[in-house]
């Protein structure tokens, strides 16, 4: 299954950076083949550990999120094709985020699905 970004995203880039993955198409992992519910941080103060994650939850910085779990790096290869000025700030600001098993959820109310 895969999802269309069809409004900007909510988050902390700046909008510009945000209103770049409109119009993208992006592969939702097998495992997460809808919208489901996370507890996840911000992007900029994402942990870079799972001792920073467990004091993200503990200090109240992590919050459930629901929507589309997108992984980082597919979303952002594809990203450089469709805005490349947008992928350069993730790639920049975000360099921890940019590997497998890293996630984007992007909010349900932002996305459509496409077959």
């Amino acid at each position: 299954m895969r999802i269309r970004i069809v409004s900007t995203p909510q988050g902390e880039a700046p909008e510009e950076v945000r209103r770049g993955w409109i119009g993208l198409e992006l592969p939702l992992p097998p495992k997460f083949n809808g919208p489901a519910t996370f507890l996840g941080t911000s992007v900029l103060a994402a942990p870079q550990n799972w001792i920073g994650q467990i004091i993200a939850m503990l200090t109240g910085r992590a919050r459930i999120r629901t929507g589309y779990s997108v992984e980082t790096s597919d979303a952002l290869r594809l990203l450089v094709r469709h805005n490349p000025d947008a992928a350069e700030w993730w790639y920049k600001n975000t360099p921890r985020l940019v590997h497998p098993g890293r996630y984007f959820v992007f909010a349900a109310d932002c996305c459509e699905e496409v077959e």
